[in-house]
């Protein structure tokens, strides 16, 4: 039996991109092959309903960003215990301090991504990667070192799709998903009641997501940093969507009621067993205006309508394929590169995108 060991910082969207890569590993594998991934704790609950993956390890992935080197340490011995049982780890991650990791850890097979083809000395098996396509598709690339073809039509993320595929259609769960969503089987009928009385209340609802309450935060304190859409934007989007007959809720943060914005409503879609109930909501939801943070990408496995205002992420390489969905992006080309940098970003650029093409789109859509 083949072990493998993936390895995953986190960012809960970038572990989400990872899972067709899991998905089409373990539908090309001999079924007794062990699939463990190991991720940060912040992002490990988005694999934990995963039928793909056999076991998940979690670490604290404050280790990196504090630069903590006797965690580090300890993260590395722990790895070491694993490569007696695992020969092979695949890191999903691009820095080069992931590749010394794993080095490291004295696996005997590393699989890694070689940025412009200038770090990967310390793998057995390199990907080149220049970030010039999907990333996704160079996740599904790593599949070759399993000798597996890759299908690049199979996108879609594994986040328990399938049994709310099965509640929205009404159909019997078997014994293992009523065990998974049982708690939250005991929250759905609130959320039903919930969205229905908001349809019976207002006809046209947009939902907004302006991305962590930062658009207030960050411009109140004048982060040069922000990428955020400007806060005067929001508030005369939303006023002309009251204004045209649309009810508007913002979802998800608290520093968001300083927007100054007469009648509009404020929800905290979160509920207590929070993913699957938020995709389940999502999933009823008529339109959603977004900007970049994970939340968009719980949007992505469901086939709601969305919006998404983007800067700098280029929406061409992360950006799913789907009819329902539009992004609005500025740029002629992307400002960073694939290692990270945004030195070459202009931060207003996100202020070229107009509230009257968002409008202009909006009204083409059927909310009723």
């Amino acid at each position: 039996m083949q072990k493998i060991l993936l390895f995953k910082l986190g960012a809960i969207g970038d572990v989400l991109m990872t899972t067709p890569f899991v998905r089409q590993l373990r539908r090309g594998l001999w079924e007794e092959n062990d699939i463990t991934y190991m991720v940060g704790k912040r992002s490990s609950e988005v694999l934990v309903w995963n039928p793909n993956i056999d076991e998940i390890i979690m670490f604290d992935e404050d280790i990196f960003s504090k630069r903590d080197i006797w965690r580090w340490m300890r993260l590395i011995f722990r790895l070491r215990k694993l490569a007696k049982e695992y020969e092979t780890i695949v890191v999903f991650d691009k820095h080069w301090i992931l590749s010394l990791t794993a080095f490291l850890g004295w696996f005997g097979r590393r699989i890694w991504f070689d940025r412009m083809g200038k770090e990967g000395r310390l793998l057995t098996d390199e990907l080149y990667y220049d970030a010039s396509k999907r990333e996704v598709e160079y996740y599904l690339d790593l599949l070759q070192s399993f000798w597996i073809k890759a299908d690049y039509n199979d996108q879609k993320y594994n986040i328990f799709w399938w049994i709310i595929d099965k509640l929205n259609n009404n159909e019997e769960l078997d014994l293992k998903e009523k065990e998974l969503v049982s708690n939250f089987l005991k929250k759905k009928e609130e959320i039903d009641n919930f969205i229905n009385d908001l349809k019976k209340k207002w006809k046209k609802i947009i939902w907004i997501s302006t991305g962590w309450g930062n658009i207030v935060t960050n411009q109140i304190h004048k982060n040069k940093d922000c990428r955020w859409w400007n806060i005067n934007n929001w508030i005369a989007l939303s006023e002309n969507l009251l204004k045209s007959g649309y009810q508007v809720i913002l979802l998800w943060s608290k520093t968001d009621r300083n927007l100054d914005i007469k009648n509009i409503s404020f929800h905290n879609f979160l509920w207590k067993n929070w993913i699957i109930e938020t995709i389940y909501l999502i999933t009823k939801l008529g339109l959603v205006i977004w900007q970049e943070s994970w939340f968009g990408h719980f949007v992505w496995c469901t086939n709601t309508s969305l919006i998404l205002l983007a800067w700098p992420t280029n929406p061409q390489r992360f950006f799913p394929y789907n009819q329902t969905w539009k992004y609005i992006w500025k740029e002629k080309k992307e400002c960073y590169d694939c290692y990270g940098s945004y030195k070459n970003c202009k931060w207003d650029e996100i202020d070229k995108i107009t509230v009257d093409e968002i409008l202009e789109y909006i009204t083409k859509q059927d909310l009723s």
